[in-house]
């Protein structure tokens, strides 16, 4: 039995004073590292941006319990940006593409 009253709960990632571990800011450059890796192949995108979501919490969490996990939040937004790259290029792909044709889209009967 610990002697800790009832309303103190012990969160994973926290101490006993509810203050955030340095394990969430390492969690969260690992994930975001992670999610860069994956981000870079369109086929693993989705795993990358689940990632990319985990370092953005985590990173969040860590900086505003002690001001750290900004590698973290930094990675986190290269990961996004690699999305949107990604998603730029597709669209432009498909909008130069002259085989396919936008009006059968809406005009379809």
């Amino acid at each position: 039995m610990t002697n800790q009253p009832d309303s103190v709960q012990n969160v994973p990632g926290e101490d006993r004073n509810g203050a955030s571990s340095p394990w969430t800011a390492a969690a969260a450059f690992v994930c975001g590292l992670l999610a860069c890796a994956l981000n870079m192949l369109l086929i693993t995108a989705p795993v990358g941006m689940i990632l990319g979501t985990l370092a953005l919490l985590f990173g969040a969490a860590a900086f505003a319990r002690r001001r750290r996990g900004q590698a973290g939040l930094v990675l986190a937004a290269v990961s996004y940006l690699i999305v949107c790259i990604w998603g730029a290029t597709i669209a432009a792909v498909i909008a130069n593409d002259p085989t396919f044709a936008f009006g059968e889209l809406w005009n379809a009967h």
